[in-house]
């Protein structure tokens, strides 16, 4: 993966040598930061691809079949990545080659399972109404699996903006990213909890004396993997002045990124999704305006 972003680097310095060759209108026509968050679909995790990134942990060698399980989610909720690159243009009014490197939240993936076995430990009877006060006792086995990383991503999109003489522009385009998983890592967690619930005539679970009888966990490092996607940009850009010597290079925008992604989860499985990002911008823009 490194390579590749020297191929790229070395790529760009190649094409901005290049441009100062009259005969090559290819120049470096902006530079642009952008922040934003991504919404993921939900997809749900195993128990094998968990014992596989734990190396079949101790923990995990066990029939679950007893217990119930919960979330096993791969990509629940939102998470922000950050992106900064330039643009590329053959002609002012034509459209941008963006280049640019992204970093954020990579794969995340959970699962639980969970048995409570409880046991009635006294009763009570009232000696004036009869009515019966229950004691129970309860212990509870839980099991919690964690999969996370980081995603450094190199990001190239061909980007049309309307030609009209408004700020307000529309734009839109197409785009692929190729990237790498970092610092990925798994945790098991383990424990066993008993508690006590308080006397009632129903039966209850307000926990008294609770004690934790055992915990464990256990923490894995896991290689990085590849992540591939493609997407579909689209949004607004704002430019801050029309006479402003300086404002007027600065340009706002909101973009909008509908992706397919695909992401090795380990060795033998991997993850499709879909999600949908959406984030904000500053652009400067380097072309020399009348």
């Amino acid at each position: 993966m490194r390579s590749k972003f020297l191929c790229a680097l070395a790529l760009v310095t190649f094409l901005n040598t290049q441009a100062k060759n009259d005969s090559c209108k290819i120049k470096v026509s902006e530079v642009f930061i952008n922040n934003g968050t991504f919404i993921n679909q939900a997809l749900r995790g195993s128990l094998d691809e968990f014992k596989s990134l734990s190396n079949n942990s101790s923990l995990l060698n066990q029939n679950f079949d007893n217990y119930y399980s919960y979330s096993g989610s791969r990509y629940n909720g939102a998470y922000n990545m950050s992106n900064i690159g330039i643009g590329l243009q053959r002609k002012n009014n034509g459209p941008v080659f963006r280049i640019s490197a992204a970093y954020g939240m990579g794969l995340q993936m959970d699962l639980g399972y969970y048995k409570t076995s409880t046991y009635r430990i006294d009763t009570f009877t009232s000696s004036q109404t009869g009515q019966q006060l229950f004691i129970d006792s309860s212990v509870s086995d839980n099991y919690t699996m964690r999969h996370q990383s980081k995603m450094l991503q190199l990001d190239a999109s061909v980007i049309w903006r309307t030609t009209n003489t408004n700020k307000l522009k529309l734009m839109g385009g197409i785009g692929f990213a190729i990237g790498t998983t970092m610092n990925a890592f798994t945790e098991i967690m383990y424990s066993k909890t008993s508690f006590t619930n308080s006397p009632s005539t129903m039966p209850s679970y307000r926990h008294i004396n609770n004690n934790i009888l055992e915990s464990t966990n256990e923490r894995y490092l896991n290689p990085n993997q590849s992540s591939y996607s493609i997407y579909l940009p689209m949004g607004v850009d704002y430019q801050l002045s029309k006479k402003h010597p300086i404002l007027k290079q600065f340009h706002v925008f909101q973009e909008t990124k509908f992706r397919l992604q695909y992401v090795k989860v380990n060795s033998y499985s991997s993850a499709l999704n879909t999600n949908l990002y959406f984030g904000f911008g500053l652009r400067l823009n380097l072309v020399k305006l009348k």
